[in-house]
């Protein structure tokens, strides 16, 4: 039922382009989903069709050329506070913890020239123990790090 909906949703809103009506559409699906989770319901054939649902509304905005970042996780007074993945529209990766908008604390950095970072963040910079990979030239590197550079390793 909900699902039908957000398919009309799609149908109109994808001639018009209006990319922020569907990320708007997205996080409504997604916020009405995590209510009946909390709600324990048994709706779970209802959760499989929304998921489609949100999937294909990102995904569409995407096809359509609206690049922003995407994130999931915690958050807090509108800011990423706590655990959660961004991905950035540059096609990088980060998953770990925040702290007011901001890298900080454990977290992993996939970035799009095939380098990883693990480690620790600090002001969304590395900064303590992590381990550095390149994949591009096969090289690794482990030891403490501070404002992204290597302290000793």
């Amino acid at each position: 039922m909900i699902s039908e909906n957000a398919l009309a949703w799609v149908e109109m809103l994808a001639p018009l382009q209006r990319l922020d009506v569907l990320k708007q559409a997205a996080r409504h699906l997604q916020d009405w989903m995590m209510q009946r989770k909390l709600r324990n319901t048994s709706e779970w054939s209802d959760f499989k069709e929304v998921e489609s649902s949100i999937s294909g509304l990102l995904c569409l905005a995407t096809a359509l050329g609206y690049e922003e970042d995407v994130y999931d996780g915690a958050m807090k007074d509108g800011v990423k506070h706590g655990i959660g993945t961004c991905t950035y529209a540059n096609g990088e990766k980060y998953t770990g913890e925040w702290l007011q908008d901001m890298r900080h604390g454990h977290g992993v950095c996939w970035y799009t020239n095939r380098i990883c970072y693990d480690g620790t963040w600090r002001n969304d910079r590395w900064c303590g123990q992590g381990r550095f990979f390149d994949k591009g030239r096969g090289y690794i590197s482990e030891g403490e790090w501070g404002d992204n550079l290597e302290l000793n390793g």
